[in-house]
């Protein structure tokens, strides 16, 4: 181990999801470690223009990604998208390989890489014919208000005149820092929790095992036992070498290549703890207050992200899990209701839900 060692280079911010399922599953850890955060945003089409402008003409390096690639891949930006989206960005695919200077279909086979990562969904609702400055605009509002977003992400100046939650500042450095911070802080977490708890257990199983293994022996041997110990302090050259091991390993632990790597996990540990702690203040101060999400609206994300169908225990233990509170006492009975009601579910099978194809066809 050298003092070049790093753990951000060992935790990479695409761990982050994998740990904080990790800490959802463990009641424990739920108590002890604080929820990551996840910004549910609609992408606007500049955004994803910005994008694959940059893939296409100012990316180097293949394994590259750009900082709102990695902040999705980590879970911190779960991205949403209506699928007026895909023909947005098809009227422009001309114009940006042309910046790029890449044929059409290098930036089509760019655009379907990154399509991949959004969830795509079409509203249930649309706006009137004249309503908004920019009626492209509207689904992007729409798709906000179904899904239960924090806000559209976007540059366009026309969300202004919209009643809706905006996100206008470039905030991709600042997801960056966040997920690459967090994962490390929340796997050094999760890590040293369980280490405790592990071993704190095994030593309480050592010391009934010992304590029960002492009690068996017969007296005459505990006797000689303790006398044992006794004159091997007693003895000097015993005591020599009691001494010179306790010493060996003082030395060891004391060695200051070894000093150098310890301080340099706690200094690292200390500065994602903090890069965290300033990146989340900043990203909350830059939300808008989110929106109270109805139990139809926690359904219909829990149901697109799923991307298959999944069964009504599992949508009402996801929706507790985000933090959804009811007081009834059968609520899988009334949320059952709920989705028979409304037409953007569709009952698969008796108790599996899912998205009507609709409000999921292809961008």
């Amino acid at each position: 181990m050298s003092n070049g060692f790093r753990l951000d280079e060992i935790v990479r911010s695409d761990a982050l999801g994998d740990l904080s399922e990790v800490r959802k599953h463990s009641p424990m850890l739920k108590q002890l470690i604080e929820e990551p955060l996840q910004i549910r945003l609609v992408l606007d089409a500049n955004i994803v223009q910005r994008e694959l402008r940059w893939r296409l003409r100012s990316k180097r390096n293949n394994e590259a990604r750009s900082a709102l690639h990695e902040a999705i891949e980590s879970g911190t930006v779960l991205p949403f998208a209506p699928t007026a989206l895909g023909r947005e960005i098809e009227e422009h695919i001309c114009r940006i390989a042309d910046y790029a200077c890449v044929t059409e279909d290098r930036a089509r086979e760019e655009w379907a890489n990154f399509k991949a990562l959004i969830h795509f969904y079409e509203p249930e609702r649309s706006a009137a014919r004249g309503q908004y400055v920019d009626p492209d605009d509207a689904p992007y509002k729409q798709v906000c208000i179904e899904l239960g977003a924090h806000a559209v992400y976007t540059r366009d100046q026309h969300f202004k005149t919209m009643d809706v939650s905006l996100i206008m500042l470039d905030l991709d450095q600042v997801f960056r820092k966040y997920a690459r911070a967090n994962s490390v802080k929340l796997a050094v977490s999760i890590g040293s929790t369980f280490t405790i708890t592990i071993s704190v257990g095994a030593l309480k199983e050592l010391l009934a095992l010992s304590i029960k293994g002492i009690e068996r022996i017969p007296q005459p041997l505990k006797i000689a036992f303790c006398i044992a110990i006794a004159g091997a302090l007693i003895h000097p050259r015993s005591r020599a070498r009691i001494v010179e091991a306790c010493k060996g390993l003082w030395t060891r632990l004391n060695n200051p290549k070894f000093r150098s790597v310890v301080s340099s996990l706690i200094v690292q540990l200390a500065e994602a703890h903090e890069t965290a702690r300033t990146a989340a203040k900043e990203i909350e101060a830059a939300l808008p207050k989110p929106p109270k999400r109805s139990a139809i609206v926690h359904a219909r994300e829990i149901c697109l992200v799923a991307k298959r169908p999944v069964s009504l225990a599992t949508i009402e233990a996801r929706m507790r899990a985000a933090g959804y509170v009811t007081r009834s006492r059968r609520f899988r009975n009334y949320l059952g209701q709920l989705l028979r009601h409304s037409p953007t579910f569709v009952e698969v099978s008796r108790g599996i839900w899912t998205l009507h194809a609709a409000c999921v066809k292809a961008a």
